[in-house]
């Protein structure tokens, strides 16, 4: 699988985000926010995962790719989408080191997981209006 998304980069910048938001730093936040929304709601998103998943009591596991987790790029998402980590959409559950689907066939929980993604890709992208109006 193809990642075109640098998923290191995003998750600079979600740490600038992170970090801007602390120090009240709005126009930071705004800033880095609107990149990540443009980077997350592009065609070219997909979450750098392994190929094997791991099928174990009717849920299915998705591992980032060399184990790497990325918290500020998840903690982003669950700040503007005012949700908690794990960030639940539909059958999926995003969390910084894995993405965990309820169905226990993987074929099933790779449909879900793909419609999870652009469920989120949409939920971001309708927070970019958003952020201008004030």
């Amino acid at each position: 699988m193809t990642v075109l998304v640098d998923f290191e980069k995003l998750e600079e910048l979600a740490k600038e985000y992170v970090e801007s938001k602390k120090r009240k730093g709005e126009s930071e936040a705004t800033n880095a926010s609107l990149k990540l929304i443009d980077q997350i709601s592009s065609t070219d998103f997909a979450f750098p995962l392994k190929k094997e998943a791991i099928e174990s009591n009717g849920t299915t596991t998705y591992v980032y790719i060399n184990n790497n987790t990325y918290p500020n790029l998840i903690e982003f998402v669950a700040q503007i989408l005012h949700l908690t980590i794990p960030i639940m959409i539909n059958n999926a559950k995003f969390g910084p080191g894995e993405i965990i689907v309820n169905k226990d066939k993987e074929k099933e929980a790779k449909q879900d997981l793909l419609s999870s993604v652009k469920e989120l890709q949409k939920l971001i992208s309708g927070k970019r209006n958003k952020l201008f109006e004030i």
